[in-house]
């Protein structure tokens, strides 16, 4: 259950830190994993252990992807932040399914007797 996630993501955390963030000083570029041997990078590549990636990209479509993921992600985090907002105002967390109870302003006031009586 949730010790196998948290193994899971530990070691890749780990495997992380070992091949990728600890070597920035020898030129591994931030971000880059090694999964796709055939990107078209400049800098070092970290070694990988597991299946990789055969796209092929040419330069322009690479940086293009690059760009397209920074985009994305920026958007994720301002609606992400947002979320965040809106549950310190509201006190609601988000879910997939809208809530339609009416503001607590419209409900009825003072009436004591049963509705279907």
């Amino acid at each position: 259950g949730w010790l196998q996630i948290l193994a899971v993501i530990t070691l890749s955390e780990l495997w992380r830190y070992e091949n990728v963030i600890s070597k920035y000083d020898e030129g591994v570029a931030p971000g880059d994993l090694g999964w796709n041997v055939n990107a078209p990078m400049s800098t070092k590549r970290p070694k990988w252990f597991g299946p990789t990636f055969s796209a092929k990209y040419d330069p322009k479509e690479w940086n293009l992807l690059k760009l397209r993921e920074m985009k994305h992600a920026r958007l994720a985090m301002l609606g992400f932040g947002f979320m965040v907002v809106e549950n310190a105002c509201t006190g609601k967390g988000p879910s997939l399914i809208p809530s339609f109870t009416p503001p607590e302003s419209l409900t009825r006031v003072g009436d004591f007797i049963p509705k279907y009586l």
